[in-house]
């Protein structure tokens, strides 16, 4: 899990986290002896060890086959009789009370997961908003005003290494010969996403996209930012010819 809140995939995050919950909650299921849920969660762990065969076969991955023999057989071993006999005498214990205590636990987990799958909605969508409010102060400062002092302040280190100063030059220069002056920009669009960095940085990421005139036709810009504190920055930017048009 932490694999994928580094790599910013916290749907898939989040969507694991409910899936480990409910797989929990029907195996507490039958060790209470609902012995019927066990062909559910049987029927679940052996597709899953199936796919993860399939997976390790065509990648040739020994690793991910061992796996999916693992997990396949212990899909089959809950379907084995022995199970069966386990949950018929776990079922003489059954007491009310427990399954209330455990039901209870699992829906306060699942509900958290929800409620920061919620939170983690807004918090992009406020993000992508102030990303595209600089994007839009960055376009005009970049391709209008041309301030290298500026730019040179709101670019990543890392956007600045490898000859850095000489490049933004560049960049500048072939805008100016290529594109002309601006008459319009237009307000950006873009989306925006979170990764977790070990120890503990949260780290923004945004790309926008805004619509704008030059003298050679429409033309869309297009930012990559990073936000690591209270800043964004830029990481990439480059320009492209609108779909449909064409240079004159």
């Amino acid at each position: 899990m932490l694999g994928l809140a580094d790599s910013g995939n916290f749907n898939l995050l989040f969507f694991v986290a409910l899936s480990v919950i409910l797989f929990w909650a029907l195996f507490y299921l039958i060790w209470t002896g609902v012995h019927w849920v066990r062909w559910i969660v049987g029927a679940l762990i052996m597709l899953n060890g199936f796919a993860q065969l399939i997976w390790g076969w065509r990648d040739e991955h020994p690793l991910q086959l061992l796996v999916g023999a693992i997990v396949f057989c212990m899909g089959a071993f809950l379907w084995s009789p022995s199970v069966y006999f386990f949950t018929c005498r776990q079922k003489e214990n059954f007491r009310w009370k427990r399954l209330v205590i455990w039901s209870a636990i699992f829906l306060f987990m699942a509900a958290n997961v929800i409620a920061a799958r919620v939170a983690y909605s807004f918090a992009r969508a406020q993000s992508a908003s102030e990303a595209c409010v600089f994007a839009d102060e960055a376009a005009r400062k970049i391709y209008e005003e041309r301030d290298e002092s500026w730019i040179a302040v709101h670019l990543t280190p890392e956007s600045l290494r490898s000859k850095g100063p000489e490049r933004l030059n560049h960049f500048l220069w072939s805008n100016q010969s290529q594109l002309g002056r601006l008459s319009e920009i237009y307000l950006p669009k873009g989306r925006a996403w979170a990764a977790f960095h070990l120890p503990r940085q949260w780290v923004m990421f945004a790309e926008t996209t805004a619509r704008a005139q030059s003298e050679v036709g429409p033309i869309d810009l297009q930012f990559s930012l990073v936000r690591r504190d209270s800043q964004w920055k830029i990481d990439s930017m480059n320009w492209i010819y609108a779909p449909s048009t064409s240079p004159r």
